[in-house]
């Protein structure tokens, strides 16, 4: 709270009234883009948890892989939608807001691009690993924040922030991929050598 307070009036100084008013619509933008996922990523997490209740705590229950294969096949069916949806958003910005062209296209590439692995998030979030995605998303707050002033002092303003935005967006897949995946002694059974 007390970077955020600090960070408005800062942005505000360095990039201006108009440049920073382009960066709210921008934000305004990929939040009306998000809503069309048509509400399947806000019940992933419900529903995350009503399979592991199903499963009660078997390994050999599928509930979960058959829920995320689903999910998986509509947000399949949902990209080409929201790829298109970006492309028409980018295409008809009105010419008064010429100077968020090219950062704006920075970020609903990198949007179109993440959009499918908000599975991942939907999942953690319905297993209650609330530990883990609260260090993700601060993770990614902080990177997004200083790779946004960093390169907002080297005066690249618009870019800046949709950079360091775009930055913050990829970090936690990063995380989640090279994370070590835990190995259960009773997963396999042992081979005997001859």
């Amino acid at each position: 709270m007390i970077v955020g307070l600090w960070v408005t009036p800062f942005l505000l100084h360095r990039l201006g009234q108009h440049d920073f008013g382009l960066w709210a619509v921008a934000t305004q933008i990929l939040g009306y883009l998000l809503l069309l996922d048509m509400g399947v990523m806000a019940l992933l997490p419900r529903e995350t948890g009503n399979a592991t209740g199903l499963a009660q705590d078997k390994p050999e229950a599928a509930q979960l892989s058959l829920l995320t294969a689903k999910v998986m096949r509509i947000v399949i069916v949902q990209l080409p939608v929201v790829a298109l949806a970006a492309i028409l958003t980018w295409y008809f910005l009105p010419a008064a807001w010429l100077a968020l062209r090219l950062p704006l296209g920075v970020m609903l590439v990198v949007f179109v691009a993440l959009f499918p692995f908000q599975i991942l998030q939907g999942v953690l979030n319905g297993l209650q690993d609330l530990a883990f995605l609260g260090s993700i998303r601060m993770l990614g707050w902080t990177i997004t924040t200083v790779v946004s002033l960093a390169l907002v002092f080297r005066g690249l303003g618009l870019y800046s922030l949709a950079i360091g935005w775009g930055m913050g967006r990829w970090s936690p897949y990063f995380v989640w991929l090279g994370e070590p995946k835990p190995v259960s002694p009773t997963c396999c059974p042992k081979k005997s050598f001859p």
